[in-house]
């Protein structure tokens, strides 16, 4: 029997996959046109290459520094405080003049108030447990369509003092991405004297007042509160047979009143209280008590008042006596430029037996810098021992961390040209990169290693490397970016950094991978010969 038999077909064949015709022609390229030249000068190629990594870190001043960035939300914050003593009706008036003006801006589309307390921790992580009848606090909502919460809230900041002169504090705030950190501008003072503190404190808040850029200042103390100071007449007491517990109470009575428990008044429960009506020192002289004697005394004859004025709060931090200066600095303004301006007056206040630290949000940024950094020690650290051990060698780790070093350098590219924050976000972003990026330098250097075990020389090898691993390197890199893609293009304000740092350094570092590694390798084996050239 005849068999008819097939003449080989001349057509070729057509790379695999959508992108196939692209890769193959590009590996081609890459192999045949620059992979000759990268070989011959290798030392030229790695560490220009390295260079033009090192390069990219000096965009690092041009790019906006952002602990957190800010959150798309709603909501602003506004918490004011009166001189302390102010009773609550007083507050009460001064909270609707204050939520009239705050709704008459076109943005506002509802104002919530908050007398004598503070905001509910449905709203504010800081918010919720204080009480004080001097205390006056807003929830704002805005109309996000109209104006930023951000623009808002340093608006407010400017006008709320220039408005109401009378505010002894006051802080304007919007939710954070991330845990709060507090002021921006935050001055601990630690001493054992208060009256030495309250005057360093007052200090201090002057210096600050009088810097470039800070719209407010106060300290976390208050001031001084007119008091009157009771002092019990021991030996009447004990003439009349009365104890200090029936003292106290009756003060109580003539005071704030005696609770009894609360009173639903159409599904309101109201405080219920037994108090005496007039003024207090005029009670003094009416209200009388019975001791053992069965004689009634008035509570005059008991007590001897003087009038003073007394610190309404001591802080107390660790058991020590520390009063804290707080300063917000205007939009725009750096705390950093401010704190380099005043640094050397604050430090001045420092003495013997009272100590000062300068924190606050930059204090705050630079520990959880610190606390990135030590992650990310630790993890090329461990990726360096797993290098170690699969290759048997020390310099061989270190070319392929070099992907790493330039991925950084990629993600420094990226939140330029982009002006995203460099902060928490976007430093997790390059932790995870170390990860990422090394993977291409070791299947490259892997196949190298197996290629000159096969008998090839260095330069052999490289180039079939070059030629067989292009389309994995590339494919492998191209679906990371394609995967963070929809982050870094996003409208999230948390994670966009994060994938912008990824996507960034990740392209970078792919493509001057290709060059680079192959380059220190043959500069490794040329050192190791000793002809480097």
């Amino acid at each position: 029997m005849w068999k008819e038999q097939r003449k080989p077909s001349t057509k070729k064949e057509r790379p695999a996959g959508i992108l196939g015709p692209f890769l193959t022609k590009a590996g081609q390229t890459y192999s045949q046109k620059w992979m000759p030249s990268v070989v011959k000068h290798p030392f030229y190629v790695g560490f220009g290459g390295l260079l033009i990594g090192t390069a990219a870190y000096a965009l690092i001043p041009w790019i906006p520094i952002e602990f957190f960035p800010d959150s798309d939300r709603e909501e602003v914050f506004i918490e004011t405080t009166l001189a302390d003593g102010t009773p609550l009706e007083q507050t009460e008036e001064q909270s609707k003049e204050m939520a009239t003006w705050i709704a008459e801006h076109d943005f506002v589309q509802s104002v919530s108030t908050y007398t004598g307390t503070s905001i509910p921790r449905l709203f504010n992580s800081g918010g919720g447990g204080e009480e004080s009848e001097n205390m006056a606090n807003f929830l704002v909502f805005i109309n996000k369509e109209q104006v930023e919460a951000r623009t808002a809230m340093d608006e407010w900041s400017e006008t709320l003092p220039e408005t109401f002169e009378n505010l002894e504090s006051y802080e304007v705030s919007i939710i954070e991405s991330g845990p709060p950190v507090g002021a921006p501008i935050a001055i601990e003072m630690t001493g054992p004297s208060i009256s030495e503190l309250m005057e360093k404190s007052a200090a201090a808040q002057d210096i600050l007042a009088n810097a470039n850029g800070i719209v407010n200042v106060d300290d976390d103390v208050g001031t001084l509160v007119d008091s009157y100071l009771l002092e019990l007449d021991r030996d009447t007491m004990e003439e009349n047979g009365l104890a200090s517990s029936d003292i106290a109470g009756a003060l109580a009575a003539v005071g704030e009143g005696i609770p009894l428990g609360t009173f639903d008044v159409d599904g309101e429960l109201l405080d219920w209280r037994l108090a005496y009506e007039g003024n207090e020192v005029d009670l003094l002289e009416q209200v009388t008590i019975t001791g053992n004697t069965q004689q009634a005394v008035a509570l005059a004859d008991l007590v001897s008042m003087k009038e003073e004025a007394l610190q309404p709060r001591i802080p107390h931090k660790d058991g020590k006596r520390t009063i804290t200066v707080r300063a917000f600095p205007a939009d725009g303004q750096s705390t950093d430029d401010i704190i380099e301006e005043v640094e050397d007056e604050l430090l001045a206040l420092e003495d013997e037996e009272h100590s000062l630290v300068i924190g606050g949000e930059t204090s705050e940024r630079t520990d959880v810098f610190i606390q990135i950094g030590q992650i990310f020690i630790l993890v090329v650290f461990l990726i360096l021992i797993v290098m170690v051990i699969q290759f048997y060698s020390i310099t061989i780790p270190f070319i392929i961390l070099s992907a790493v070093y330039l991925a950084f350098s990629g993600a420094m590219i990226g939140l330029f040209i982009t002006q995203t924050g460099l902060g928490f976000m976007s430093l997790m972003g390059g932790v995870s990169l170390a990860g990422i990026v090394v993977r291409n330098g070791i299947v490259l250097i892997e196949f190298i290693e197996q290629r000159r075990k096969a008998g090839l020389c260095p330069k052999e090898a490289v180039l079939l490397a070059a030629e067989q691993r292009f389309r994995p390197i590339v494919l492998t890199s191209l679906t990371t970016i394609a995967g963070l893609l929809p982050i870094a293009l996003g409208n999230s304000t948390l994670f966009k950094p994060l994938g912008i740092t990824i996507v960034s350094g990740a392209l970078f570092s792919a493509i001057l991978t290709l060059f680079v590694v192959p380059a220190l390798y043959l500069v490794r084996v040329r050192w190791k010969e000793g002809k480097i050239s």
